[in-house]
Order: C-alpha cells, then structure tokens, then sequence
C-alpha cells in the first residue's frame, strides 16, 4: 500500500513537471540574448573552425581532380 502511494505520488509529480505550460510574461521579456561573452576556448573554436574550412577546400580540389583524371582516362 505504501508502496502504491509513493509510486502515485512520484508519478503525479513527474507528470506535473513535465507539463507544456507558456511561460510567464517576464521569462519571455527575459529571454532576449544578451552579447556572446568570450570564453576561454573561443581560440580552440577559431582554429576548428578554420580547419575545417581547409578541410573543405582540400577536399573540393580532390574531387576536381578526380574528374580531371576521369576525363583524361585514367
């Protein structure tokens, strides 16, 4: 019996939190984003970012020169 209560209560509670409710006019006021902070890794980010970048380049002349041998018959 105890048992069952605590399950019912544990749910109930769940299912409250889950809930889909709008959020309250100052939340909403609130959630306009404020300027990007710097962080510690926003180097770390840069540098990924400009890998890739490469990356990308590096591989559009591979496939570039994939064609050419392709039409060249190699």
């Amino acid at each position: 019996m105890r048992f069952a209560m605590l399950s019912l209560l544990v749910l109930a509670t769940l299912s409250v939190s889950c809930s889909n409710s709008p959020p309250p006019p100052a939340a909403a006021a609130q959630a306009a984003p404020a300027e990007k902070q710097k962080t510690v890794i926003d180097a770390q980010l840069k540098a990924i970012d400009q890998a890739k970048a490469v990356q990308d380049t590096v591989d559009q002349q591979k496939k570039d020169m994939d064609k050419k041998l392709e039409e060249a018959g190699g």
